[in-house]
């Protein structure tokens, strides 16, 4: 079980960083008036901001 814990300390910086980079990038892009849609995430916000 030792080593989840070891993986887990690998990986947690990574993908925070990773979402910090893509945060910082969509923040940018709608600062800037441009629509862009993440590829699966987009489609499933898209339909249910429609339902509203």
């Amino acid at each position: 079980m030792l080593i989840f814990v070891f993986i887990g300390y690998i990986i947690e910086p990574i993908v925070s960083i990773g979402s910090f980079v893509l945060w910082l990038f969509l923040i940018w892009k709608a600062y800037n008036n441009v629509e862009y849609e993440l590829p699966y995430l987009g489609k499933i916000a898209k339909d249910q901001a429609n339902k509203i």
